[in-house]
């Protein structure tokens, strides 16, 4: 594997839940311990347009061609804005991980989908422990996904550009970068 793949790391900015509104989508294009670009869009609060933003933001930048994995941080934006990690997977022909701390919870989700009244289908995923983080994954085997995490992540368990998508979208929106993926 090169290790002057390119990843990128997308990540949303705080909101405040319950508004329909638009919201800060942040991706970090990056080859291990070098930043080469920001790209940038906006999907709807409990809206059903992520994976289709991020697919255009994606295609549309001049790394389109060169990224070779997707980071994200969970399977949702905006609130309950559900990436089709699947699709994005095969549109863009790279492996996608959902990374976070805390274990997914499916049932959770679903329960939060039907009270806010959103029709969405979960896609059915595999959940792996990974040195005390937690994966989702499509397009790859896990231990190559191992070997892609270890490629960016050189701070933290949480790869460089999927960290730094949650700072700058979070600085943006608020004037200083706060919490942690």
């Amino acid at each position: 594997m090169k290790t002057q793949i390119r990843a990128i790391g997308i990540d949303d900015a705080p909101f405040k839940k319950g508004k329909n509104e638009n919201v800060l989508v942040v991706g970090v294009v990056s080859r291990p311990k070098l930043i080469e670009g920001i790209l940038s869009t906006y999907v709807k609060s409990d809206g059903k347009d992520a994976t289709k933003k991020i697919l255009k933001m994606i295609k549309k930048s001049r790394f389109f061609e060169e990224i070779k994995i997707i980071f994200l941080n969970g399977i949702t934006l905006a609130g309950l804005n559900i990436i089709d990690i699947k699709k994005l997977s095969k549109e863009i022909g790279v492996p996608v991980v959902c990374i976070t701390r805390k274990r997914p919870n499916p049932d959770e989700l679903k329960k939060a989908l039907k009270k806010a009244n959103l029709r969405v289908k979960l896609p059915s995923l595999e959940i792996k422990k990974l040195d005390g983080i937690f994966l989702q994954y499509y397009g790859a085997e896990v231990a190559k996904i191992k070997k892609y995490i270890s490629l960016f992540a050189y701070h933290s368990k949480i790869p460089e550009p999927l960290r730094l998508a949650h700072l700058i979208a979070s600085g943006v929106l608020s004037g200083e970068s706060r919490g942690k993926i």
